[in-house]
This record gives C-alpha cells, structure tokens and sequence, in this order.
C-alpha cells in the first residue's frame, strides 16, 4: 500500500525488474504468484488485479497489460481445461479460434439493419432484388442476411457486389405454387472479413 494524498494525486507505485547489459541474456523476470494451500481441504490464494475508484463517477482507473512492448499475452491453462469469463462489452481487433493450420484469423465483422418496410408480393418464380449500403464491406467478404418475420417458402441470398454496397435478393422458387406475401419487417446483414490465409486450400474436385 503506497500513501494517499489529500490535495492532489495519491501515491503510486511501480514494479520493475531489472535490465541486462550482457551479450544474449534476458530481462529481469517479475512474477505474482498467490499463495499454495497445502492441507486436504484448503484452496489456492488468489491474484487480484484492479484499478482505483473515482469517488466523483467521471471515470474510474483502467487496467492496462502488454500495452506497450509485450510481444505475447498469454491468459489461461495451456492444456484449455480451464473457464476464461470475460464481463462486459469485449472488443478484439483479429480472432483466430482452433489451433488449426487452416483456423481463419477474422479481422472484421460489420452488421447492418435496414428499415422497416414491406416487400413486394412474390410471384411463384420470380426475385425481388434490393442493395443495402455497408460502408466497409468488400468483394469476397462472407455475408449473411435474415428478415425478421417469416419468409414461408421463400429464401434470402446475399452478397458484396461492390465496395460498401451488400446485394440481396429475396427468391420464390418456381417449385412454389403459392405467392408469398411478406409481412413488414426489416433486413440484417453481417459482412465478415478474414487475412489473408498462407495455405491455399485443397479442393475434393479440382477447379476448372
């Protein structure tokens, strides 16, 4: 516990290991560690990480970790036996999930809701085809839609036709001798964007 200070800032502190000057060798290390229980029926010490309060509600303390120089942050059992409970809004920039060569690190995820509006009657056969501006959607995204009220026989299909702009096109299928007639309601769509992947995928069947 460092001093608390009455007219101004209160006390700080900070833990540092030491720098090394020698050829090939590595930094200080600074570990915390909580405490081991070593009865039948204890539990381990815990290791608790929290910024200050702000008594005028402008803005508590933030808690700040690999910021500046870290190269990895690593959180977690190796072994992925353990619950990781993240509260709140959580933001990540990129996302790879699996271990996998081929696990894809996803570095967007736009959503879009259209207005409230009615479709047009579909006849059995025939599409109706509509754009949606997506600002920072981009040809090849992955992109998906639904409508909010039930679509009966009809199926939605979607896609980037150009930069910002998701095409969709709501189908009647000719085997459907029944023309739908949408409810009111509106469209969602999502654009997902990947990096670029270092493995280029093998397909069952060739491509021409």
């Amino acid at each position: 516990t460092v001093g608390s200070g009455d007219t101004g800032s209160g006390g700080a502190m900070t833990l540092a290991a030491g720098d090394s000057s020698a050829l090939n060798a590595a930094g200080g290390a600074v570990s915390i560690t909580g405490g081991s229980s070593t009865t039948s029926d204890g539990v381990g010490g815990g290791v608790s990480i929290d910024a200050g309060v702000a008594a005028s509600g402008v803005e508590n303390g933030n808690v700040t970790i690999g910021v500046t120089s870290a190269s990895a942050v690593t959180i977690g059992a190796a072994a992925d036996d353990k619950r990781i409970l993240l509260n709140g809004l959580t933001e990540a920039h990129t996302l790879k999930v699996g271990r996998q060569d081929y696990s894809g690190v996803l570095n967007k995820h736009l959503k879009f809701d259209s207005a409230q509006f009615t479709p047009p009657d579909l006849y059995p056969g025939s599409v109706y085809v509509f754009d949606v501006y997506a600002p920072g959607a981009a040809l090849g995204d992955v992109v998906q839609a639904s409508f909010s009220r039930s679509l009966g026989n009809a199926f939605l299909t979607a896609n980037v036709n150009e930069a910002d702009k998701v095409r969709l096109a709501v189908h009647n299928p000719g085997y459907n001798t029944v023309t739908e007639q949408l409810e009111q309601g509106s469209f969602v769509v999502t654009c997902t964007g990947y990096a670029v992947s270092p493995y280029v995928a093998r397909f069952a069947v060739p491509p021409p």
